[in-house]
């Protein structure tokens, strides 16, 4: 489903292609709960940057 969303806000201009690219990488190496929460920290990180860097 969180790719489905993340092509969905690819087509509407919400993000680009290299982010839908990067998020789909991310996810497929997904292999436990422990890499699920590796990724949700490395995620979480990802936005807290990018609000900083936006205003």
């Amino acid at each position: 489903m969180l790719n489905a969303k993340a092509a969905y806000a690819e087509g509407r201009k919400l993000v680009t292609k290299e982010f839908v690219d990067w998020f789909r990488d991310c996810v497929r190496q997904v292999e436990s709960p422990r890499t699920l929460n590796h990724f949700r920290l490395h995620f979480e990180a990802m936005l807290g940057f990018l609000k900083a860097i936006r205003g």
